[in-house]
């Protein structure tokens, strides 16, 4: 979000006397823009989600069963597996 502030700035402040290319702080000020809509976008949306989740989770007992699935899973290659040394 401070990058995107920051190309904002800059396309402001030199939009009229870029002496490069005067389509340079267009860019920087529409892609400012852009970036830091879909970064409040995102925010915005991780906030929703975690507020629903929030509120559907009202079952602690799940936790203990979902914690251990790294555990379950790397047994089931191991029991299907032959060993032979």
């Amino acid at each position: 979000m401070l990058v995107c502030s920051f190309h904002i700035r800059a396309g402001v402040k030199h939009l009229e006397d870029c002496p490069v290319e005067p389509y340079i702080p267009i860019y920087l000020l529409v892609g400012g823009c852009f970036g830091l809509l879909k970064v409040l976008s995102m925010l915005w949306m991780q906030v929703r989600y975690r507020t629903v989740n929030d509120s559907l989770d009202d079952d602690d007992d799940d936790d203990a069963e979902h914690g251990n699935w790294p555990l379950q899973t790397s047994q089931w290659p191991l029991q299907t597996t032959e060993w032979r040394l």
